[in-house]
């Protein structure tokens, strides 16, 4: 019984511990994508054309194997951020809203936020 009563504990606080408490704000350099708080802006350049701003956060839980953690994907997609999934390449995932297209990269510890330049203008 006493055993039983240890694993229940155990797993309680794991699946506690799993769903951090992660806190999100919005910021119009990237048409109102949503950042996690804890997540610091580093000097960075994008070179890449297509790109019409880029910035790149210093971010502890990102992880370039593992992706995006799925709370932060549940804060995009509750944004109205809709992923487009089969552009995807790699850690590169693309999301559009109202005609706005930000690519997400994760890298171990952070990630980069690009917004591409909209080629129909």
């Amino acid at each position: 019984m006493r055993f039983s009563v240890f694993f229940i504990t155990l797993y309680c606080t794991l699946i506690t511990g799993c769903s951090s408490d992660i806190s999100y704000k919005s910021l119009g350099t990237h048409s109102n994508f949503p950042i996690p708080e804890n997540a610091k802006v580093i000097k960075g350049k994008g070179i890449n054309p297509n790109i019409e701003k880029y910035v790149k956060y210093n971010w502890k839980e990102a992880d370039e194997i593992g992706s995006i953690p799925t709370s932060y994907l549940k804060e995009i997609k509750s944004k109205g951020w809709v992923e487009h999934e089969e552009d995807q390449l790699g850690a590169v995932r693309f999301f559009e809203k109202n005609e706005t297209v930000i690519a997400l990269s994760t890298h171990d510890g952070f990630f980069t936020l690009s917004k591409v330049k909209n080629n129909t203008e």
